[in-house]
């Protein structure tokens, strides 16, 4: 396990460095990591498997690596989807909506609805519902499947871990 490990971070930090030479180098070069990436047997039996952990990871990615490259409209419409990966968008769209901000960038500011807006037409013809999306949120009735605390629980019981 520790061999496929370092292996795997090795991997990565190649990637990573490769990524950056291919930006410089500008062109279909910098489009070479992500194809790549996606054809990577590794990713893709990770997402076969329902694992939606990558592909809010691409969203993220991407989207900072265009705010980073200052395409500020393709970002937002980018982060306008992290809600259909995972419940973490409650966090990020904030975030990329402040950078926005701090940037003044606000013509870039209502592509964050764009996520939103390609799912509200779909949810409408097969559900009847534009609101869908809040209206049966899988993680509203997670509160019976998790159970819930207080919420200084896991300070309170520090004192027992060793």
């Amino acid at each position: 396990m520790p061999a496929q490990w370092l292996q795997c971070h090795r991997c990565h930090g190649n990637s990573l460095k490769d990524t950056w030479v291919g930006a410089a180098r500008g062109g279909a070069a910098q489009l070479a990591y992500p194809v790549l990436f996606i054809l990577a047997l590794q990713y893709v039996m990770t997402m076969l498997a329902g694992m939606t952990e990558p592909l809010f990871g691409l969203v993220t990615v991407l989207t900072v690596v265009l705010l980073i490259n200052e395409r500020p409209a393709l970002a937002a419409a980018v982060a306008s989807f992290a809600p259909f990966a995972r419940p973490e968008y409650v966090a990020f769209i904030p975030a990329v909506m402040l950078w926005l901000v701090i940037d003044k960038r606000w013509r870039a500011l209502p592509w964050t609805l764009l996520g939103f807006a390609a799912y509200m037409l779909p949810t409408e013809i097969v559900y009847g519902d534009l609101l869908w999306f809040w209206m049966k949120d899988p993680y509203g009735y997670a509160g019976e499947v998790y159970g819930s605390g207080p919420w200084d629980f896991f300070i309170s019981s520090g004192g027992g871990v060793r």
